[in-house]
């Protein structure tokens, strides 16, 4: 059946449906036995997203896999039960499937944050620009640069042993113009006020105006060290 744009939907058999890699990293075994009771249960929701690959040695067709990778496990999962799901239904996508890989993982809801800045990095060391890679996953560049700027401080904030698995990547995009040896105490309080990122607006404002703070002392003392010099040494211009 043919779909708008570069889709089609057709059923093909699972055993022809290559598991291709994949940005997520670890897969929970109880979730996936949870996702094919589902399916048993109500059938398959959403199909597959596949890309139509080469023939095998016996002339077999077979798709790389682009989106549903807990699907297709849990689908393998009933297989292995002894459940007739041999018949998947996919939707066929057209185009370059490392691209369609990683626009379809940025726009996932069920990644980690890491998992998302991950699929980012990818895409911009294949060569791809911030303008180019929101234009392909439909986002604003300001998404692309906040996701970038987050991941750094977080890779920074990890390199001190400092926990940012609850913070996301827009809030610690906030931190960036702090420096690394005040992250620690600044993402400290932001994971204390809930790590948001309107919590984390308010304690990069709060850390501005302590430093701030800081530098206006550390001027007035300056100003009274140099002051008491220029005494002493007027004083010994009259001596």
């Amino acid at each position: 059946m043919k779909l708008g744009g570069n889709q089609t939907h057709i059923k093909i058999p699972l055993s022809q449906i290559d598991d291709s890699e994949n940005v997520r990293k670890t897969y929970d075994e109880e979730e996936i036995k949870q996702l094919a009771r589902s399916i048993m249960n109500d059938g398959l929701l959403n199909p597959l997203t596949v890309k139509a690959g080469k023939e095998d040695e016996f002339g077999v067709k077979h798709y790389e896999l682009i989106a549903g990778h807990r699907r297709l496990r849990a689908l393998k999962y009933l297989c292995d039960c002894g459940n007739d799901f041999s018949m998947v239904e996919c939707c066929i996508r057209t185009g370059d499937l490392w691209t369609l890989q990683m626009v379809e993982n940025v726009q996932r809801t069920d990644l980690s944050q890491q998992e998302k800045e991950e699929a980012i990095f990818q895409m911009l060391n294949k060569g791809l620009s911030q303008k180019e890679i929101a234009d392909r996953i439909s986002k604003p560049i300001s998404f692309v640069s906040d996701i970038l700027a987050g991941s750094k401080v977080r890779k920074d904030a990890e390199e001190q042993g400092i926990d940012t698995q609850t913070i996301s990547t827009k809030a610690l995009s906030q931190l960036r113009s702090v420096p690394k040896e005040d992250l620690q105490e600044v993402v400290e309080k932001l994971t204390e006020k809930g790590g948001s990122v309107r919590a984390a607006t308010e304690v990069l404002h709060d850390y501005k105006e302590e430093e701030t703070k800081k530098n206006s002392l550390f001027d007035v003392d300056s100003a009274a060290s140099y002051d008491s010099s220029e005494e002493k040494a007027d004083a010994f211009a009259i001596e």
